[in-house]
């Protein structure tokens, strides 16, 4: 389960960059599942995202568009496992990415981290600014 199952030629060790966040809400892993499979809804909570253009709910190998201010981007879905994983191939001129959700419950005090790291490097957890380890901004406010 804490494994991201990279499609081929997507992995960290093929990537120019490759970057992890981990967050720690305070709801359970089916009501963030459903925000975050609800492409529709990105533009409220994801920062960038203009709109999301969706045929319908999302499955594995479905298509759909994701419009930035500087891309338009296809996406397919790589992975769909609710309520624990979800993974999509992003794909534009000049931009491609995978990007992946894992969710666990996990006890309600953890602390929140993240790392960005070179292909190959090991992971490396760094200690959140003061005063961020309750920081949600972007969520939706129902989370």
């Amino acid at each position: 389960m804490t494994e991201v199952h990279w499609p081929p030629g997507w992995g960290p060790a093929q990537c120019d960059s490759f970057v992890s966040h981990e967050r720690f809400v305070a709801a359970a892993p089916e009501v963030l599942f459903d925000h975050l499979t609800a492409a529709g809804e990105w533009p409220e909570w994801q920062r960038g995202t203009t709109e999301v253009r969706a045929g319908g709910e999302l499955s594995v190998g479905s298509g759909f568009v994701v419009v930035t201010a500087l891309h338009a981007l296809d996406g397919i879905v790589g992975e769909l496992d609710r309520p624990e994983r979800f993974g999509w191939i992003a794909v534009s001129d000049g931009l491609s990415f995978y990007q992946s959700w894992l969710l666990t419950p996990i006890p309600a005090a953890a602390p929140e981290w993240s790392s960005r790291r070179p292909p190959g490097a090991r992971p490396r957890p760094c200690t959140p600014p003061s005063g961020s380890t309750r920081r949600r901004s972007g969520w939706p406010p129902s989370i």
